[in-house]
C-alpha cells in the first residue's frame, strides 16, 4: 500500500519567474540587494531629514565606505 499525495502541498502551485525571485531576495535575504540599490546620496538625505536612527546610521557608515566618504565630504563642506 503506497502513499498517494493528492492533497495540498504535494506539488508546487506555481513556478516563480525572475521578477518573483528578485522581489523575494530583496525582502527576505536581509536586504542585501535592496541596500546596494540605495545610493549614498539617498542615504545621506534620509539621515539629514532624520529618517534614520543614529545607531543605524553608524552601522551604515561602517558597512558602506561610499556612504562614509560622502558624509565626510558633507561635513567638510559645512565648515
Amino acid at each position: 500500500m503506497g502513499v498517494e499525495m493528492n492533497g495540498k502541498g504535494d506539488k508546487p502551485r506555481f513556478y516563480p519567474d525572475d521578477q518573483y525571485r528578485n522581489n523575494y531576495d530583496k525582502i527576505f535575504n536581509k536586504g542585501k540587494k535592496m541596500s546596494s540599490e540605495v545610493t549614498p546620496e539617498q542615504y545621506l538625505e534620509m539621515w539629514l531629514s532624520e529618517q534614520i536612527p543614529t545607531g543605524e546610521w553608524l552601522r551604515l557608515l561602517e558597512w558602506r565606505p561610499d556612504i562614509n566618504e560622502l558624509y565626510q565630504k558633507h561635513l567638510e563642506s559645512k565648515k
